[in-house]
């Protein structure tokens, strides 16, 4: 009986050990990602953009810890969010976080709200043109098929800013 008990507290000694490494590890990445979001802001500030800067931007991959978060308002499936993975000044393809039945196929979407570190906009419609499923990430990518100008300035904004950041060494975020 003693070396049972022996052992389940060896076991809970072992447990609460790698919960607070876990925990530790918890904290030191989102201290990571802020240090990331607060260095991109930072640059935006200090940085200035020309017109030659907004017309040079190609598809730019987004690093996991800036999360621009995409936000679906379609039909009865309000407040669907998604995390950009990739974009360009025509399209974005995105990891979900929901399942791929909860849209339709070649779905097109109205409205969707773009949350970026640095600014906030709307696209009118996305168009779905393509899914894809690797192992346990959900991939969709979508064309921008209409946006307002104001917020058209918005992601350009964003993605020169982020281009220029990558460029100027920020690669390893």
């Amino acid at each position: 009986m003693n070396n049972l008990v022996s052992f389940l507290g060896l076991i809970g000694f072992i447990i609460v050990i790698v919960v607070i490494v876990f925990v530790i590890y918890l904290i030191f990445e989102k201290k990571r990602k802020d240090k990331i979001k607060k260095e991109f802001k930072e640059f935006t500030t200090n940085f200035s953009l020309s017109n030659k800067d907004l017309r040079t931007v190609p598809r730019i991959s987004i690093p996991n810890s800036l999360e621009v978060i995409l936000t679906f308002s379609y039909g009865k499936h309000k407040e669907l969010k998604s995390y950009a993975v990739n974009m360009s000044l025509s399209g974005i393809a995105v990891k979900l976080d929901f399942s791929l039945k909860k849209l339709p196929l070649n779905a097109t979407l109205e409205n969707v709200s773009v949350k970026t570190p640095i600014n906030n906009f709307i696209i009118k419609e996305l168009k779905q043109v393509r899914i894809e499923s690797r192992a346990e990430n959900k991939f969709l990518a979508f064309k921008i098929v209409d946006i307002s100008e104001d917020q058209f300035e918005e992601l350009k904004n964003f993605m020169s800013f982020l281009y220029k950041f990558l460029k100027n060494g920020k690669k390893n975020i």
